[in-house]
């Protein structure tokens, strides 16, 4: 385990031999770096290969357009909770509540739909990385219309 520590650092040292790098954290050049750490702020370095390909864009935005719906649907939920205990405490249970839940189901549907896809999307995001550009826009584009089409049904339930 030593020796592969040392195979390491000496890996990091010959890379920064010649090579202009700044550290991660602090910014500090590491060029001819003696040592694992940067001798500005301390911060632990390895040598790791990255991606220049790796664009989060579109992820990012497939997540919160996800992600805001889900939100309102719990927001909505813990306000109707709130409502029905403020009819119970005030009124005693009666068997009936005073709140419509007539935009109940449709929350539910909203709230599950946009739930699920978020889920799906968090556990499949390598497969979405690796897409090409015009897929990924085509799952952005789709995942835009579904979650449009719930909040329309949504509002239109709702407010009709």
């Amino acid at each position: 385990m030593a020796q592969a520590t040392e195979e390491k650092a000496e890996r990091l040292q010959r890379f920064l031999e010649g090579e202009d790098a700044p550290c991660p954290i602090c910014g500090y050049n590491l060029r001819h770096l003696k040592g694992t750490t940067c001798p500005e702020c301390g911060a632990a370095l390895e040598l790791r290969v990255g991606s220049m390909d790796l664009k989060l864009g579109r992820w990012i935005a497939l997540l919160i357009s996800l992600v805001i719906p889900v939100g309102y649907g719990v927001v909505e939920l813990f306000f109707a909770v709130l409502w029905i205990a403020r009819d119970i405490i005030s009124n005693g249970y009666t068997g009936q509540l005073g709140l419509s839940f007539s935009w109940y189901w449709p929350l539910m549907v909203l709230a599950g739909l946009t739930g699920a896809l978020l889920a799906a999307a968090i556990f499949l995001r390598r497969r979405f990385w690796l897409l090409t550009d015009q897929l990924q826009r085509l799952w952005l584009c789709s995942t835009f219309v579904i979650v449009g089409a719930a909040i329309g049904v949504y509002f239109y339930s709702v407010y009709t």
